[in-house]
């Protein structure tokens, strides 16, 4: 009788030590909301035979907003845009200053209509195709929704300068890559002006330069001309 339940305990003893059984375990099971404790594969294995889930895909970096300034916008509807720098080469760390003018070439007021308070902006690129934004004036401001009708009189223009600071740092571009309110760092760049009424203006591009003041031409020293008027001796 004896040698007959020899088999039946073994096969007992093998059912209870199987990994799926839980009869001899203590306290309730840990619930994961995925099925799985965080970092491993299987919740039933047993040492060292946790394996790691695979790692989660690298977040895509971000990229620079696209933005396109049509190059036939400058002229609509009776009205002229134009965009300035005030000066072509600017030593790093001075702002550059555009100078947006919208002027009505016509006799009789036109309307326009403002949907926020913006009324000009500036985007600029490091290359002339408009493939890479680098700057957007008004990337990091923000302006009150208003919805506003102003009327610009025959033959009058309206003008905004807009400031876009720059910075020295010479790795400020990789640092700052995707942020289009960055400064700008040293390089040359295409700006475009864009009025943001109805109807829309754009004007553009116009070619700066930013330098490190370490690479500033010098300025011509000024020399006083002589003096070329004759010297009267009093005669005697």
């Amino acid at each position: 009788m004896k040698t007959q339940l020899i088999p039946v305990l073994l096969l007992l003893l093998a059912v209870l030590a199987a990994p799926g059984c839980r009869l001899f375990r203590s306290g309730p099971e840990k619930q994961f909301p995925a099925g799985h404790p965080p970092g491993y594969a299987e919740l039933e294995a047993g040492p060292g035979e946790r394996t790691p889930l695979p790692p989660e895909e690298e977040a895509e970096p971000a990229r620079t907003r696209r933005v396109t300034v049509p190059s036939d916008a400058q002229e609509r509807d009776g009205l002229y845009m134009s965009i300035r720098p005030e000066s072509e080469t600017v030593a790093a760390g001075n702002p550059v200053r555009f100078s947006l003018t919208v002027r009505n070439t016509t006799s009789t007021p036109i309307p326009i209509l403002y949907p926020t308070e913006k009324r000009f902006d500036v985007a600029i690129f490091a290359d002339r195709q408009q493939n890479e934004l680098v700057h957007l004036w008004s990337s990091d401001r923000m302006f009150a929704q208003v919805l506003q009708d102003i009327p610009l009189g025959g033959g009058s223009n309206v003008t905004r300068t807009i400031e876009v600071a720059t910075t020295r740092s010479r790795d400020a571009e990789e640092m700052l890559a995707g942020d289009p309110s960055r400064p700008l760092p040293p390089g040359t760049y295409w700006a475009w002006g864009t009025h943001e009424g109805t109807p829309f203006l754009a004007a553009g591009p116009v070619e700066i330069e930013v330098l490190h003041p370490d690479d500033m031409p010098e300025a011509p020293v000024e020399v006083e001309a002589p003096d070329d008027d004759p010297v009267i001796e009093a005669l005697d």
